[in-house]
C-alpha cells in the first residue's frame, strides 16, 4: 500500500493512514527548507517485503550512478536491510567502489558492539570484503575536535561539482522524533557539517552530520518500524516543526514503514 501525503497543505490534515488521490497542485513541502515535492509513505505488512521495496528501490536509485555515495544510519532497525543492500552492492560487478558514510555515532566509554559503525561493519561485510564498498566511519579515539576535523575532511573529499553529496541517505525515525543524532529543533538548526549533541537516553553523547549536510543528497529514505513510532510517524508526515526529522526531509522523501499488522501487500 502506498499512501501519499502533501506535507504542510490542507491534505496533510487527513489522519495518519489516510491516502489522497495525486494532484500536483498540493505536492509541497516545506519541511527542511525544500519546496516542491511530495513525501510518500510506503508501508509493508511483513519484513521479507519491506527489505524487497527497499532493496528494488536501491537498485533503481543507483541505475547508472558510478561510485556511489550512501548515508546510513546506525540503529537495529536497518540491518536486515542494510544485509539486502550488501548483496546489491557486491553484485554491481566492475567500477568504482560504493563509500558508505556513518551518519551519526555513539561516543564515551562503550564497547564497540555498541557502535554505529559495528553493525553497518557487520551488515555490508560482504560488500566491504570485496571491495565494492568502502566504510567512512567516524573515529571514536581523541578529543571531539579532532573527530569534527576529520570527518569534514573525508566529506570535502567525497564532493562533486556536479552531483549532491550522497545519491541516498537513510535515517531512522525515534519514538521522539529524532533523526540521525539531531535530538531537538537546536540539534537540526546547527551550522556546519558536524555537530555534537546530547541523546535523552544513554549513550548519551553523539556526534552527527548536520541537517544541511543531510539534505545535500539526491534522494532520502526513512527505515521505519512503525510499531512504538506511530505518533512520530504522524508528525513526520505532517511536516510538523517540532519534529528534528522533518528538518532532514528533502525533495524527494520517501518513508519505507514495517507494519506487520497491515494485511495489503506492500507495492
Amino acid at each position: 500500500m502506498e499512501v501519499i501525503f502533501y506535507v504542510n497543505t490542507v491534505a496533510s490534515k487527513k489522519p495518519y493512514g489516510a491516502s489522497a488521490p495525486f494532484n500536483p497542485g498540493l505536492a509541497l513541502i516545506t519541511a527542511g527548507g525544500h519546496t516542491g515535492a511530495v513525501m510518500r509513505l510506503i508501508e509493508c505488512p511483513t519484513e521479507n517485503e519491506w527489505i524487497d521495496a527497499l532493496a528494488a528501490d536501491l537498485v533503481r536509485a543507483l541505475d547508472g550512478v558510478a561510485e556511489p555515495r550512501l548515508c546510513l544510519a546506525g540503529g537495529t532497525t536497518p540491518e536486515p536491510f542494510y544485509e539486502a543492500a550488501a548483496r546489491v552492492l557486491a553484485g554491481r560487478g566492475d567500477g568504482a567502489p560504493a563509500y558508505l558514510v556513518v551518519g551519526d555515532e555513539r561516543l564515551g566509554a562503550i564497547g564497540p558492539s555498541e557502535r554505529n559503525a559495528t553493525m553497518i561493519r557487520r551488515a555490508f561485510a560482504p560488500a566491504l570484503e570485496s571491495g565494492r564498498a568502502r566504510l567512512v566511519a567516524w573515529g571514536t579515539t581523541g578529543d571531539t575536535g579532532s573527530m569534527r576535523l576529520a570527518m569534514e575532511a573525508r566529506l570535502a573529499d567525497l564532493r562533486r561539482p556536479d552531483r549532491p553529496l550522497f545519491d541516498l541517505c537513510y535515517l531512522g525515525l525515534g519514538a521522539d522524533g529524532h533523526a540521525a543524532g539531531l535530538f531537538t529543533g537546536a540539534d537540526a538548526a546547527e551550522a556546519g557539517s558536524v555537530v555534537l549533541t546530547t541523546a535523552p537516553a544513554r549513550p548519551r553523547a553523539r556526534v552527527s552530520l548536520s541537517a544541511a549536510v543531510i539534505r545535500n543528497t539526491a534522494a532520502t529514505r526513512f527505515v521505519v518500524r512503525r510499531r512504538g513510532k506511530e505518533a512520530a510517524l504522524e508528525r513526520l508526515l505532517a511536516g510538523d516543526p517540532s519534529c528534528p526529522a522533518v528538518a532532514v526531509c528533502t525533495g524527494e522523501t520517501v518513508v519505507y514503514a514495517l507494519d506487520e499488522g497491515d494485511k495489503e501487500p506492500c507495492h
